[in-house]
């Protein structure tokens, strides 16, 4: 019994596992498929940082690197294309007066990204596929340790 136990202890741990891959594979794709998609680099300036909601209005395309109560106010050098000329982004993406790099989608400009500051795609991939590779390692430990017999079995019979 204490082996079935173990057993499904493990299966358990695998399996979750794999729905942490799996969680971690759509804000990972999405985000590589950004980079993938916005060719065409525009400039913005960093203007003011100013305390927000807690939960702004992220459905607005100007809006969707927002998060938390910091909140960072860029103008942007548009090119006709572009149409934003004021973006908001969460705090991190710089101090006032910096400089920052925006790459769009010409073919749909309200898919961009700013270079160098990570957002919460690539954030919650990484937490997501940690997690996940915790849960592997946690597997294969316990595997080993309940299996040490049939993995080093030369070691068990120094001890007799």
């Amino acid at each position: 019994m204490e082996k079935k136990k173990e057993m499904s202890i493990n299966n358990f741990a695998l399996l979750l596992a794999l729905i942490f891959f799996l969680v971690g594979a759509y804000p990972g794709f999405r985000s590589l498929n950004l980079k993938k998609k916005c060719t065409v680099e525009i400039k913005g300036i960093i203007v003011a940082e100013r305390s927000g909601p807690k939960y702004p209005d992220r459905s607005h395309p100007k809006n969707k690197y927002l998060w938390g109560r910091g909140i960072t106010d860029i103008y942007v050098e548009t090119d006709g294309i572009f149409k934003y000329d004021k973006l908001s982004a969460g705090a991190g993406v710089g101090e006032i007066g910096d400089e920052v790099i925006i790459r769009y989608d010409p073919d749909d400009p309200d898919e961009y990204y700013f270079v160098g500051y990570y957002g919460l795609d690539r954030t919650n991939a990484a937490f997501a596929w940690g997690l996940s590779g915790i849960m592997i390692i946690w597997s294969l430990v316990d595997f080993i340790y309940y299996n040490i017999p049939l993995v080093f079995p030369k070691l068990l019979q120094k001890k007799q």
